[in-house]
Formats: C-alpha cells, structure tokens, sequence
C-alpha cells in the first residue's frame, strides 16, 4: 500500500506499509490454533441426523466409565461394618436405676434446685420454675438422675416442685403412664384365639448385643466366601 503525503515547497514523500511479521515463537502458536480449528466438526443437520437413525447408521461409543454428578462414594462406605462402627458408643443420658422411693425423688428435687440456683430450699412449694430456662434445665437434671422419663406436654404444665412430686406419686411411681406406653403393654398375659398371632418374650439389651455379633460373624463369614468363590472362577 502507497499513500503520497503533501509537504511544503512542493515536495512529495510516500509512505509505505506491510503486514505484521510473525516472530519464530509465533508461528507454533499459529499452527496450534490452525490445528484446534480443523478438530472441531461442524454440526450435522437434523434431516441427517434423523435419516442415520432411521437407517441404523448411527455408531455407538463404548463408554468405559459412567460418572454421574452428585454420586461420589465415599471412602468409609468401602470399609467392613466393624471398622466403621468403631469407637461408636451410645451415651444413656437417663440413669438405668429408677428412683421409686418418695423421700429419695423429694430430696432430689431440692438438691437440684439448690444446686442449679445456689438458694438452699426445705420445701417444695419454694421450688419455683416460673423462668422457662430454668425450669428447661431443671427439668432435665431431675429426668436424668432419677431415670424417670417425663413427656414434654407435662412438663409445660408443672411450674412448681409439688406439682413435679405430685406427678411422680401419680404416675412414675405406680406404673400409671406406662398404661398408655406401647413399649411397656405385658402382652404375654393376655389370650389370643387366632392363630396367626405369635407373642414373643421381650429381649434385652444384652441379648441383642449377643444377637448382633452373631449376625456380624455370619454376614463376615459369608462374604469372606463369595470373595473366595470368584477368585476360583477367575483362576478357572
């Protein structure tokens, strides 16, 4: 390209330009991206597309691996069950022996009170939860020591400590509220006439730990035996 320039007492100059040169670093860079454009395949059109399928012209990929979002295994699952569960213990936040005495579950209910308020009590009917905190935290000092488990609906009704002794002499201490508790129900003193009806004897919680190491060895037992299976048809 030639442009003429005008300058002064009639002289003229021209002025020449070229292309921009590529230095040698460049010129990989512009083969690369030469060779990125030609990979790339244009889209067929859908009439071709349909007509392949119709046709059975259309070539399936063998996919080796399928990965699905979201399902990602996680490495404690490719553990056996009792390396899993080790160190896992149950803390019983309820003590296992049941206060049934009277003069006991009183003087439990003073001695909490006292201890969670620093205000020594004698009687009862000083004992006040008129505050939602602390009758919350009352409360559940007095379920866990005594062991006596106490339905959340009564315990928003009973805002002093007589009223908190009155129900343990009405229903923990007599059994009563174990009447309308399912887990409590003595099914083996009662008659039943239909056959298909079985009752069997209440298991403890040392019978079901027995019962689970003995289920543990067997599911260990046999897969130890699929394992060895499929090595022997792999070798045969």
């Amino acid at each position: 390209m030639m442009i003429i320039a005008r300058q002064t007492r009639g002289q003229a100059r021209l002025i020449h330009t070229s292309s921009k040169r590529l230095g040698f670093m460049d010129w990989f860079q512009h083969k690369k991206d030469q060779e990125s454009k030609q990979k790339v395949e244009k889209a067929k059109d859908i009439k071709e597309v349909i007509s392949d399928a119709e046709n059975n012209r259309v070539e399936l990929k063998k996919i080796e691996k399928i990965e699905f979002i979201g399902k990602i295994k996680p490495d404690y699952e490719s553990k056996p069950i009792e390396e899993r569960l080790q160190g896992f213990k149950i803390e019983h936040w309820l003590n296992k022996q049941k206060i049934t005495d009277s003069s006991e579950f009183q003087t439990l209910l003073l001695q909490t009170y006292t201890d969670l308020t620093q205000t020594p009590v004698s009687s009862l009917t000083e004992v006040n939860l008129s505050d939602l905190k602390l009758r919350f935290d009352y409360t559940l000092a007095v379920q866990s020591k005594s062991g006596h488990l106490i339905p959340d609906f009564q315990l928003s009704k009973l805002s002093t400590g007589a009223e908190l002794f009155q129900y343990f002499e009405r229903y923990l201490k007599t059994g009563e509220i174990h009447n309308y508790n399912p887990h409590h129900l003595d099914l083996s003193k009662l008659e039943f006439t239909a056959p298909n009806i079985t009752v069997q004897k209440p298991v403890n919680s040392k019978q079901r730990k027995t019962k689970f190491r003995a289920l543990l060895k067997e599911a260990r037992a046999e897969e130890a035996s699929k394992v060895d299976q499929l090595i022997e048809s792999a070798r045969a």
